[in-house]
């Protein structure tokens, strides 16, 4: 069964991100080898300070939400199954660049795994 994780880094405030990217690109470099690794998208949010959200404007007091999320990296990533996903969260060198990382992070790395819900019971919410 495919499945989907989200994964989500926070960079430290202060923190130059070209400091981690090159960690952040070992990753995914050593990801696309791994067993039932079927592909990887880097998301970025769409909404800024003074924009709007769905026509409500961000109020400046939101600030510090809107510097946390310029600070987050969130990965998309497809694996064949939950097993070739834990095989790869326990690689020792996928293990060693995260460590590696923690320094420049605000917490640790978090990931959620999802599964796609089959058609009976996935109720239309767009």
């Amino acid at each position: 069964m495919t499945v989907w994780v989200l994964s989500h880094r926070i960079l430290k405030p202060g923190f130059e991100p070209a400091l981690v990217y090159k960690s952040m690109y070992d990753l995914k470099a050593r990801a696309t080898y791994s067993p039932g690794f079927l592909a990887a998208h880097s998301l970025k949010k769409l909404i800024s300070e003074g924009s709007t959200n769905h026509g409500i404007p961000v109020r400046s007091d939101e600030q510090d939400i809107e510097d946390q999320l310029d600070r987050r990296y969130t990965v998309l990533s497809q694996w064949s199954s939950i097993l070739e996903w834990n095989r790869w969260l326990e690689d020792p060198v996928r293990v060693k660049i995260a460590k590696d990382m923690e320094d420049f992070m605000e917490e640790p790395e978090r990931h959620v795994v999802y599964k796609l819900r089959k058609n009976d019971e996935t109720p239309f919410l767009l």
